[in-house]
């Protein structure tokens, strides 16, 4: 029994310390992969997410950026594949040159993005594919009112998502969605809780069935042993 429980004990022993040494390496290689801010680098885009993100590869390891400032349309979104299709168009395997302000909260990094002498950012929203998404402290921001003149300029000219009188901002569309997705699963919890009473109600019948038809079966036999 000793044995056995050293045994399990070096075991353990060895899992903590192999977790720990890789938790240990993790967290060296994710400190090591930080992008160096408000410096321009220069970039290669490996995929197009969405219309405002894109995985790129910079010093032989890919990053997930985010287009600081704007917000373009979920993919599952009214335009949601016009906008990916553009910024595909526009960056997809080439080099670009981006400047790196922050870190948001999925661990995406806040670009501003230029190509071939444009302002990708500013960009989407001058096409209609994009709305302006600055901050409360970046609200005066030069790039912040270029922006709000290059969303006025594609909804005056009715361009992209500005095609509908009242196009849906991504944040209300994902609220929507949650919210459909909750409703779609009580309605399902209720079919279920449903289901469940009628099963419940069949077996208890059947079972009284069964129990009259074995008293039956039962007296019959007495019947004829008398």
């Amino acid at each position: 029994m000793r044995r056995v429980l050293s045994g399990l004990w070096m075991m353990c022993t060895g899992a903590y310390i192999s977790l720990t040494v890789a938790i240990t390496a993790a967290a060296k290689d994710y400190d090591g992969r930080s992008l160096p801010l408000d410096t321009p680098l220069t970039v290669t885009v490996d995929y197009v997410i969405d219309g405002d993100s894109v995985k790129v590869l910079y010093e032989g390891r890919d990053y997930t950026l985010r287009l600081q400032g704007i917000d373009a349309p979920e993919l599952d979104q009214p335009m949601g594949d016009e906008a990916h299709e553009r910024l595909n168009a526009w960056v997809a395997y080439r080099r670009v040159t981006i400047q790196v302000l922050a870190q948001d909260r999925y661990k995406r990094w806040l670009v501003r993005m230029t190509h071939a002498e444009r302002d990708v950012n500013l960009a989407m929203v001058e096409a209609g594919l994009a709305w302006c998404y600055v901050s409360h402290t970046q609200k005066h921001s030069a790039f912040s009112q270029a922006c709000e003149r290059a969303e006025d300029s594609a909804r005056s000219d009715r361009l992209g998502l500005w095609a509908d009188e009242q196009p849906m901002k991504p944040s209300q569309w994902r609220k929507t969605q949650r919210n459909e997705r909750e409703l779609a699963q009580r309605r399902i919890d209720e079919m279920l809780a449903r289901v469940h009473r009628l099963y419940r109600v069949i077996t208890r019948w059947l079972q009284r069935v069964l129990g009259l038809a074995s008293m039956s079966i039962n007296d019959s036999k007495g019947l004829v042993d008398d």
